[in-house]
């Protein structure tokens, strides 16, 4: 199964018709964010991948004395940690009981083995299920957990089929395969995290021509991801900002994190309404970019007045800002290439108050090294 079936199905249960607005407010909060070529087709999920070893610190320097040849043990920096592993011991690819929701700040998940160093890293958590994401330019690799069984069980319900496969973890297992829309053939495992509940591992080709292992070096590849795949109901997710000024009654409706191994990341957290998600939601984007094009500011819709665009700095920093009647959209470039950006429109917009997007945006405080990331963003 894709993970844009998932994105699909899960869209479909959470929006209701809404009437046209003037800003597509994820569209636009979108197109001022950096684009990588490993980025994944999936909408969205806190870093299941254990944030503290991103950026990994420089090697003290000794004094070299005159005449000596420098030790290069003491000159160049030490590899990065990368991937970053779980910060913290986490259970098998099992956990003893269903959870009664998926809390959205928590880390439920971590990659064990991987087949490939990964360029990025990320973690997506919704109501309805969690994933983690690990892609190199040519191969990605995801992991999905679900509450209920309608979307581990869609790819039967649309001409997919299943055969048995060993247990995980002493759990069943099944392999499930069908025909995609690409006319590709799409095989993934699926196992019992839970009984009842299932879990999803599956391999997709990023860039064309890559090499891709088929047939039983397919089948053993994800069944090694997903028997060492850690989960866990109780550890927490860590993300770079904090704040106190997200209405307490807008429920998290999205949260997102990912790592790069070059030390760049982002993390977003969506806010809103199941039923109003279209019509009324408030996003929240930090980030650390390095690429000089993914400072560039947002592309205001066509059907945007220019009157609602103001390109005035906030406290000193370069700054864009897009505001209707309806919509409240703020980016804050900041050194070090940050980048933090609020969005808001609707009912959410209404909740921040006279000050809308610009009261949000000061009232975050952005950490941006990840050795102090926090566990707990939402004051």
């Amino acid at each position: 199964m894709r993970e844009s079936d998932v994105r699909d199905l899960l869209a479909a249960d959470a929006a209701t018709p809404a009437p046209p607005s003037v800003v597509d407010l994820e569209r636009a909060m979108r197109d001022g964010r950096r684009r990588r070529t490993t980025r994944r087709a999936l909408l969205a999920g806190g870093t299941a991948l254990g944030v503290c070893a991103v950026l990994g610190g420089v090697a003290a320097i000794r004094p070299v004395l005159r005449g000596d040849t420098p030790d290069p043990a003491a000159t160049t920096p030490p590899a990065r940690a990368w991937p970053p592993g779980p910060n913290g011991a986490l259970q098998g690819p099992t956990l003893p009981r269903r959870p009664a929701r998926f809390d959205l700040l928590g880390q439920w998940a971590a990659f064990g083995w991987l087949p490939f160093m990964p360029a990025t890293v990320s973690s997506r958590a919704a109501e309805g299920y969690v994933e983690i994401s690990a892609a190199t330019p040519g191969q990605n690799i995801s992991v999905n957990l679900f509450l209920g069984s309608e979307v581990a069980d869609d790819v039967l319900r649309t001409g997919g089929s299943a055969t048995q496969a060993p247990p995980v973890a002493g759990r069943p297992a099944r392999w499930v395969a069908r025909e995609d829309r690409y006319d590709e053939f799409d095989e993934a495992l699926q196992w019992q995290y839970v009984p009842g509940q299932w879990a999803q591992a599956r391999t997709s080709q990023v860039k064309a021509g890559h090499p891709m292992p088929t047939g039983a070096e397919r089948r053993a590849m994800l069944h090694r991801v997903a028997s060492s795949v850690g989960l866990s109901a109780t550890r927490r997710q860590r993300f770079p900002f904090t704040t106190d000024a997200l209405p307490a009654d807008l429920p998290l409706f999205r949260v997102e994190v990912e790592l790069a191994e070059d030390g760049q990341w982002s993390a977003n957290i969506y806010s809103g309404r199941r039923a109003t998600i279209q019509r009324s939601t408030l996003s929240l984007t930090v980030e650390r970019t390095l690429a000089d094009g993914s400072r560039e500011e947002p592309l205001p819709p066509a059907d945007v007045d220019s009157s609602a665009i103001s390109r005035d700095s906030v406290d000193g920093h370069r700054a864009f800002r897009m505001k209707t009647g309806d919509v409240d959209e703020l980016s804050v470039w900041l050194p070090d290439h940050l980048l933090v950006s609020v969005a808001a429109k609707g009912d959410s917009l209404r909740q921040l108050g006279g000050s809308g997007a610009l009261g949000l945006y000061r009232a975050i405080r952005v950490l941006p090294d990840p050795a102090a990331w926090t566990e707990r963003p939402l004051g």
